[in-house]
């Protein structure tokens, strides 16, 4: 499966690509991030702040979180996004999940550094 000359468009056609696989694939991640995300964001939510957190969230009043708290429960449903990327990548389309980041058999951190500079440092 691993070819070394190979570009990242080229490794898009690796695994299973069929079009119900990605119809089924996108209810998986959609189910894990609105459904399973939305239950736990307002535990989070009361995690954060009790009673008085929960009733915020409730209100969309994120500010009540502080700065800090306010980003965690705005960002508490992404991993859940992130999980469902994970599960239909895997066991759908059948693929490692590194080929989503890379055709190599290795991350090239040196690659990630330097996107990072390229995007971060003109801000």
């Amino acid at each position: 499966m691993e070819v070394k000359d190979v570009t990242y468009v080229e490794a898009a056609r690796w695994g299973k690509h069929r079009g119900w696989q990605y119809v089924l694939g996108l209810v998986v991640i959609l189910f894990a991030g609105l459904v399973v995300g939305g239950i736990a964001t307002p535990r989070i939510a009361f995690l954060l702040g009790g009673q008085e957190g929960l009733a915020a969230f409730s209100r969309l009043d994120y500010a009540a979180f502080g700065p800090l708290g306010g980003f965690v429960a705005v960002m508490a449903s992404f991993p859940f996004f992130l999980a469902g990327i994970l599960i239909a990548v895997t066991l759908i389309h059948q693929r490692h999940p590194r080929t989503l980041v890379t055709a190599r058999e290795k991350i090239s951190w040196r690659r990630v550094g330097h996107g990072f500079v390229a995007w971060f440092v003109p801000f």
